[in-house]
């Protein structure tokens, strides 16, 4: 029983780097498959870290929370999903 929870306590400390601004979101659609990202999958984020060009994001838009990939190239951000049949989301100045 021992090793069983020091592997819990390793998975832990491997998986989250700041407590209190991580949590777990279920993501909700199938846009990411090629990500190997599925409907129902468990993600684990960290609101902390400032998302970059190319990251994997959790980002709200129009009143739901959506999982892309996040474009940004110069005055242009696109949430970019990875199943051909999702096309890109643009964010305009008026949805951030």
């Amino acid at each position: 029983m021992e090793d069983a929870e020091q592997e819990l306590k390793d998975i832990n400390a491997l998986l989250i780097g700041n407590e209190v601004a991580t949590y777990i979101f279920s993501s909700n659609s199938n846009a990411m498959t090629e990500a190997g990202i599925y409907e129902g999958d468990r993600l684990v984020v960290d609101r902390s870290l400032e998302a970059k060009h190319g990251d994997i994001v959790i980002a709200s838009y129009k009143g739901k929370f959506v999982v892309r990939r996040l474009s940004k190239q110069r005055d242009h951000i696109r949430l970019i999903s990875e199943n051909p049949i999702c096309p890109p989301i643009q964010i305009k100045e008026a949805d951030r």
